[in-house]
């Protein structure tokens, strides 16, 4: 009986999950929010600026980033001033991933060359 309680846990954990999975369009839609932060200056032209920006990222974004699906989650690439950015997409979220230097395999980030 017990066992059928953690199957059902996890079978429900894994319905959540799949079903909080963000889309593209959820990726985009971040992406710009992120630019279109409050301009430190105020004004018409710092508003103007901002929104411009906004456009910009999003319309690239949708040029270049990529998605991998896991069902459970994705993992969102885009490359922006020469570097990767990662993010990971779950529970409807997405968080930042932390970038391995160029040519550095996962799980030696912290290894001495």
């Amino acid at each position: 009986m017990r066992a059928f309680g953690i199957i059902a846990v996890a079978l429900l954990a894994a319905i959540l999950l799949a079903v909080t999975n963000p889309s593209t369009e959820e990726f985009h839609q971040c992406i710009r929010s992120k630019a279109e932060a409050p301009a430190t200056e105020k004004g018409v032209l710092a508003t103007l600026g901002s929104s411009l920006e906004a456009w910009l990222v999003t319309a690239y974004s949708k040029q270049t980033a990529r998605r991998q699906d896991y069902t459970l989650f994705s993992i969102y690439t885009l490359e922006l001033d020469g570097q990767k950015q990662r993010w990971i997409g779950i529970l409807g979220r997405f968080l930042p991933l932390l970038a391995l230097p160029e040519g550095r395999p996962p799980g030696t980030l912290h290894e001495q060359p």
